[in-house]
């Protein structure tokens, strides 16, 4: 049984889903879990738990969300300015909204930025947006987009090499290393205030 506890949250989704079907025909569901195992961005949204008012707990939520934005789940959130504990100062509850937004792909970032705009919030004096994948044309968007720019063959050729290796040896364990790549981080005008 508990080979089956990674799924539970994502079979709890899942089963959300059909019933939000089911209930609202030819409407999208829209699921939001506080776990999940690779996948569950099929199913619902993620947010990272209950956590504190302070500092420390701003750090850690970003860390989370950025983490899970480039496992592929990039629609992640977190109880902004804390669920437990005081209320947070001014400075603290600016800083948990300049977090701004980190995109699973260009075209998403460039889809935040119209939105903002739409919105009346300017880029990036009120939001910073960062992409992920370096599209060509994001250099030249009318707001140019700051994007990670990571080795996206080489992770493909990785991850299909490990893929058939634990296909051809059901039995063995999977590998448990950490394999470093290149990246880059190529900043443009969506992350960039202006120096007052």
């Amino acid at each position: 049984m508990a080979e089956l506890k990674i799924i539970q949250s994502n079979m709890m989704a899942l089963m959300a889903c059909d019933a939000l079907r089911d209930f609202y025909p030819g409407e999208r569901p829209y699921v939001t879990n506080r776990a999940g195992y690779a996948g569950i961005q099929r199913y619902a949204q993620v947010w990272g738990g209950d956590n504190v008012t302070d500092w420390r707990t701003l750090k850690y939520n970003v860390a989370l969300i950025l983490g899970m934005g480039l496992s592929g789940v990039s629609n992640t959130g977190c109880d902004i300015g804390g669920f437990a504990g005081p209320a947070p100062s001014g400075e603290l509850l600016l800083r948990w909204f300049q977090n701004g937004i980190f995109c699973a792909n260009d075209y998403v970032a460039a889809g935040a930025i119209t939105a903002a705009q739409q919105m009346g919030r300017a880029v990036p004096d009120n939001l910073l947006v960062l992409g992920f994948d370096n599209r060509e044309f994001s250099a030249f968007w009318p707001i140019p987009i700051s994007t990670f720019k990571p080795p996206l063959e080489q992770m493909g050729q990785l991850g299909m090499q490990l893929l058939l290796g634990q296909i051809q040896n059901p039995d063995r364990p999977p590998r448990g290393e950490v394999t470093k790549m290149p990246a880059a981080l190529i900043i443009r005008k969506s992350t960039c205030r202006p120096i007052v």
